[in-house]
Protein backbone atom coordinates (compact mmCIF):
# COMPACT_ATOMS: atom_id res chain seq x y z
CA UNK A 1 0.00 0.00 0.00
CA UNK A 2 3.11 2.17 1.17
CA UNK A 3 4.53 1.89 -2.50
CA UNK A 4 1.50 2.84 -4.06
CA UNK A 5 0.77 5.86 -2.24
CA UNK A 6 4.56 6.85 -2.89
CA UNK A 7 4.14 6.23 -6.29
CA UNK A 8 1.02 8.09 -6.44
CA UNK A 9 2.71 10.98 -4.64
CA UNK A 10 5.48 11.03 -7.45
CA UNK A 11 2.71 11.33 -9.89
CA UNK A 12 0.92 14.65 -8.01
CA UNK A 13 4.75 16.27 -7.58
CA UNK A 14 5.03 15.71 -11.63
CA UNK A 15 1.30 17.06 -11.97
CA UNK A 16 2.21 19.96 -9.73
CA UNK A 17 5.60 20.88 -12.34
CA UNK A 18 3.35 21.10 -15.31
CA UNK A 19 0.34 22.53 -13.86
CA UNK A 20 1.23 25.00 -10.37
CA UNK A 21 -1.61 27.00 -11.95
CA UNK A 22 -4.44 24.48 -11.22
CA UNK A 23 -6.58 24.32 -7.92
CA UNK A 24 -6.36 21.04 -8.44
CA UNK A 25 -2.49 20.10 -8.39
CA UNK A 26 -2.11 21.68 -4.77
CA UNK A 27 -5.51 19.78 -4.04
CA UNK A 28 -4.19 16.62 -4.83
CA UNK A 29 -0.49 17.00 -4.12
CA UNK A 30 -1.44 18.29 -0.51
CA UNK A 31 -4.07 14.77 -0.42
CA UNK A 32 -0.93 12.68 -0.94
CA UNK A 33 0.98 13.81 1.15
CA UNK A 34 -1.81 13.07 3.58
CA UNK A 35 -2.38 10.01 2.47
CA UNK A 36 1.54 9.47 3.53
CA UNK A 37 0.69 10.54 6.92
CA UNK A 38 3.26 13.97 5.70
CA UNK A 39 0.67 16.28 7.16
CA UNK A 40 2.91 19.38 7.39
CA UNK A 41 4.11 18.97 4.35
CA UNK A 42 0.30 18.62 3.13
CA UNK A 43 -0.69 21.73 5.55
CA UNK A 44 2.35 23.97 3.10
CA UNK A 45 0.78 22.88 0.19
CA UNK A 46 -2.98 23.96 0.54
CA UNK A 47 -1.09 26.66 1.91
CA UNK A 48 0.42 27.75 -1.32
CA UNK A 49 -2.53 26.61 -3.02
CA UNK A 50 -4.56 29.62 -0.87
CA UNK A 51 -1.98 31.96 -1.59
CA UNK A 52 -2.89 31.51 -5.48
CA UNK A 53 -6.48 30.51 -5.00
CA UNK A 54 -7.68 32.24 -1.40
CA UNK A 55 -11.12 31.59 -2.27
CA UNK A 56 -10.62 28.16 -2.48
CA UNK A 57 -13.63 26.08 -0.35
CA UNK A 58 -11.94 23.15 -1.78
CA UNK A 59 -8.32 24.00 -0.27
CA UNK A 60 -9.97 25.33 3.07
CA UNK A 61 -11.52 22.26 3.70
CA UNK A 62 -8.48 19.88 2.99
CA UNK A 63 -5.86 22.27 5.18
CA UNK A 64 -8.63 22.05 7.90
CA UNK A 65 -8.48 18.59 8.06
CA UNK A 66 -4.85 18.50 7.85
CA UNK A 67 -4.71 21.07 10.40
CA UNK A 68 -6.86 18.64 12.97
CA UNK A 69 -4.44 16.31 12.05
CA UNK A 70 -1.65 18.07 13.14
CA UNK A 71 -3.42 19.21 16.39
CA UNK A 72 -3.74 22.81 15.27
CA UNK A 73 -7.72 22.76 16.17
CA UNK A 74 -8.76 26.66 16.09
CA UNK A 75 -7.04 27.07 12.55
CA UNK A 76 -9.00 24.15 11.77
CA UNK A 77 -12.19 25.74 12.70
CA UNK A 78 -11.21 28.72 11.29
CA UNK A 79 -10.39 27.01 7.95
CA UNK A 80 -13.66 25.24 7.88
CA UNK A 81 -15.73 28.15 8.91
CA UNK A 82 -14.37 29.84 6.13
CA UNK A 83 -15.09 26.73 3.80
CA UNK A 84 -18.70 26.76 5.08
CA UNK A 85 -19.21 30.43 3.92
CA UNK A 86 -17.69 30.08 0.49
CA UNK A 87 -19.41 27.01 -0.32
CA UNK A 88 -22.79 28.07 0.79
CA UNK A 89 -24.32 29.67 -2.14
CA UNK A 90 -22.59 27.00 -4.68
CA UNK A 91 -23.70 24.11 -5.93
CA UNK A 92 -22.71 20.89 -4.10
CA UNK A 93 -20.80 18.22 -5.72
CA UNK A 94 -19.61 15.10 -4.79
CA UNK A 95 -16.04 15.26 -3.01
CA UNK A 96 -13.79 12.81 -5.07
CA UNK A 97 -12.18 10.25 -3.18
CA UNK A 98 -8.24 9.39 -3.04
CA UNK A 99 -8.61 5.83 -1.71
CA UNK A 100 -11.48 4.12 -3.14
CA UNK A 101 -13.93 2.40 -0.99
CA UNK A 102 -15.17 -1.19 -1.83
CA UNK A 103 -17.81 0.34 -4.47
CA UNK A 104 -16.18 2.63 -6.43
CA UNK A 105 -18.43 5.38 -5.34
CA UNK A 106 -17.93 8.92 -3.78
CA UNK A 107 -20.00 8.63 -0.46
CA UNK A 108 -19.37 12.87 0.84
CA UNK A 109 -19.69 15.47 -1.12
CA UNK A 110 -17.57 19.04 -0.41
CA UNK A 111 -20.79 20.62 1.44
CA UNK A 112 -21.69 17.84 3.83
CA UNK A 113 -17.93 17.09 4.78
CA UNK A 114 -17.32 20.80 5.03
CA UNK A 115 -19.91 20.76 7.89
CA UNK A 116 -19.05 17.17 9.08
CA UNK A 117 -15.42 18.08 9.61
CA UNK A 118 -16.17 21.25 11.55
CA UNK A 119 -18.21 19.74 13.54
CA UNK A 120 -16.05 17.21 14.08
CA UNK A 121 -12.99 19.03 14.87
CA UNK A 122 -15.46 21.42 17.68
CA UNK A 123 -16.03 18.06 19.20
CA UNK A 124 -11.78 18.32 20.09
CA UNK A 125 -12.21 22.15 20.83
CA UNK A 126 -15.22 20.77 23.28
CA UNK A 127 -17.45 22.88 21.62
CA UNK A 128 -20.58 20.24 21.65
CA UNK A 129 -23.24 22.65 20.56
CA UNK A 130 -20.98 23.29 16.77
CA UNK A 131 -20.43 19.93 17.20
CA UNK A 132 -24.52 18.76 16.90
CA UNK A 133 -24.95 21.91 13.97
CA UNK A 134 -22.13 20.63 12.14
CA UNK A 135 -23.57 17.11 12.00
CA UNK A 136 -26.98 18.12 11.79
CA UNK A 137 -26.00 20.37 8.13
CA UNK A 138 -23.65 17.55 6.75
CA UNK A 139 -26.88 15.01 7.00
CA UNK A 140 -29.21 17.29 5.52
CA UNK A 141 -27.39 17.81 2.10
CA UNK A 142 -29.08 16.07 -0.56
CA UNK A 143 -26.20 14.33 -2.11
CA UNK A 144 -25.37 12.45 0.98
CA UNK A 145 -28.62 10.68 1.81
CA UNK A 146 -27.11 7.41 2.75
CA UNK A 147 -26.32 5.13 5.32
CA UNK A 148 -22.87 5.71 5.72
CA UNK A 149 -23.78 9.46 6.53
CA UNK A 150 -26.26 8.36 8.95
CA UNK A 151 -24.10 6.31 11.12
CA UNK A 152 -21.07 8.78 10.99
CA UNK A 153 -23.32 11.64 11.81
CA UNK A 154 -24.83 9.97 14.68
CA UNK A 155 -22.07 8.76 16.38
CA UNK A 156 -20.53 12.51 16.87
CA UNK A 157 -24.40 13.26 17.54
CA UNK A 158 -24.82 10.80 20.07
CA UNK A 159 -20.92 11.85 21.54
CA UNK A 160 -21.96 15.50 21.77
CA UNK A 161 -25.48 14.86 23.11
CA UNK A 162 -23.54 12.48 26.19
CA UNK A 163 -21.03 15.42 26.84
CA UNK A 164 -24.01 18.00 27.31
CA UNK A 165 -25.62 15.75 29.66
CA UNK A 166 -28.55 15.40 27.31
CA UNK A 167 -28.66 11.46 27.99
CA UNK A 168 -32.85 10.85 27.42
CA UNK A 169 -31.83 12.83 23.51
CA UNK A 170 -28.74 10.25 22.90
CA UNK A 171 -30.57 7.09 23.93
CA UNK A 172 -33.65 8.58 21.61
CA UNK A 173 -30.91 8.87 18.81
CA UNK A 174 -29.59 6.14 18.85
CA UNK A 175 -33.05 3.92 18.94
CA UNK A 176 -33.91 5.64 15.72
CA UNK A 177 -30.78 4.09 13.82
CA UNK A 178 -32.20 1.37 12.37
CA UNK A 179 -30.97 -2.33 12.15
CA UNK A 180 -29.91 -3.99 8.94
CA UNK A 181 -27.57 -1.01 7.57
CA UNK A 182 -25.94 -0.89 4.24
CA UNK A 183 -22.89 0.08 4.76
CA UNK A 184 -19.64 0.85 2.26
CA UNK A 185 -17.45 2.55 4.47
CA UNK A 186 -18.87 3.25 8.52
Amino acid sequence: VKARLEKDLSIAQAVMEVAPEREDSYIWLGRRYGYLARWSEAIDVFTRGLEKFPDSYKLLRYRGRHLARYREIDRAIADYKRAAELVADKQDSYEPDGILNARHEYLGSYRSNIHYYLGQTSFSAGDYEATLRGMERASAEPLVQHDDRLVATSYWRYLALRKLGRHDEARTLIRKVPQGLELVEN
